[in-house]
């Protein structure tokens, strides 16, 4: 995500052509505080581009909430863009209480958004990639 700001109005606003990444990571608390510390140090000078990172201190959770099935949700919401919970159940054939609940739950971490559609909810992944990270020592 890159900020520009207009020379003319003086306005900032967010260069929609960046791609948005999301980081799903497993450090110990101590080192993701220090490297989070140091990102922000970077971003400030403008050496580093803003993306959002979700931090699990134990590696365990990562593999709890990604599941294969969920996995698999996530991609189909990301390339098939369905309109609503049923229509995503429908194109993975599975009930709309377990993808209720997958949805739910993924929703929890950041990364799927709900969006009220009329009387559905959208899913939608709002980022262009995501990217794991697991450090076991």
């Amino acid at each position: 995500m890159n900020i520009k700001k207009d020379t003319e109005t003086g306005v900032e606003a967010i260069d929609e052509n960046e791609e948005r990444v999301l980081v799903l990571k497993s450090t110990p608390w101590e080192e993701f505080k220090e490297n989070t510390l140091d990102e922000i140090r970077k971003f400030e000078q403008g050496d580093r581009e803003p993306y959002h990172v979700r931090n699990f201190e134990d590696a365990t959770e990562i593999q709890r909430i990604l599941t294969p099935k969920r996995l698999e949700l996530i991609r189909t919401v990301m390339e098939e863009s369905p309109e609503s919970m049923q229509e995503l159940g429908e194109i993975l054939d599975r009930g709309l209480r377990e993808i209720h609940d997958d949805l739910h739950l993924l929703e929890e971490y950041d990364i799927v958004e709900l969006r009220r559609e009329g009387r559905a909810k959208k899913p939608i992944v709002p980022y262009d990639r995501i990217k794991i990270e697991v450090e076991l020592f």
